[in-house]
């Protein structure tokens, strides 16, 4: 069997790049209101890159510099959103 960070890792990356094929006016359209749904996975994927790269070792710095922003630009996402 592989190494589960390496799978965490590919699944991510799957994800992401589903997301990315995804991004766009066509595929807004053609999807309608399931477009919303599968963009959603963006957030499990946050949750699956960070155990791949807590798998890996845990490094403050890295933390910093990608985790504290994201989780920031969520927070404040999420504050504008129940306005």
């Amino acid at each position: 069997m592989e190494d589960p960070k390496i799978v965490i890792g590919w699944i991510a990356l799957l994800i992401l790049l589903l997301l990315a094929i995804t991004s766009n006016d066509k595929s807004v359209n053609t999807l309608g209101p399931r477009w919303k749904k599968l963009h959603r996975w963006v957030y499990f994927s946050t949750v699956l890159i960070f155990l791949h790269w807590a798998l890996f070792g845990f490094f403050l710095n890295d933390m910093l510099m990608w985790f504290v922003p994201i989780t920031i630009l969520q927070v404040w996402r999420l504050g504008l959103r129940r306005r």
